[in-house]
């Protein structure tokens, strides 16, 4: 419901994101001179935050491999996917416009079961 909706989505992330950045910045103080990673796929909607990254690790796969895991991850409806993969369209670029060195890393591999 929020994420077709700009003005929607816009509220919540004036809601969210503040605390957000407050949060994730004092884990990092809290942590200083340890390696950090901070799990963000919208990382560049936070410059506070994506201004302390050293480098950013970009995660990708195929379209196919990305469709069958987020049918079996979220079972959501086809059109549903297909709407969150065309938000996602240009992540990478967004990433390489800041400046900021980016490794691309392909992730096609089956995680196997302990």
């Amino acid at each position: 419901m929020i994420f077709p909706n700009p003005e929607l989505l816009a509220k919540q992330e004036s809601i969210v994101y503040p605390i957000i950045i407050e949060e994730t910045k004092k884990i990092i103080s809290q942590n200083k001179g340890k390696n950090i990673i901070l799990n963000a796929t919208v990382l560049y909607k936070t410059p506070e935050l994506l201004n302390l990254c050293e480098k950013i690790i970009f995660v990708t796969a195929p379209l196919a491999v990305r469709f069958i895991r987020a049918r079996k991850r979220d079972k959501m409806p086809f059109r549903q996917i297909i709407q969150r993969f065309k938000s996602q369209k240009n992540l990478l670029k967004k990433y390489q416009e800041t400046g900021i060195p980016v490794e691309i890393l392909i992730n096609i591999k089956k995680q196997k079961k302990i």
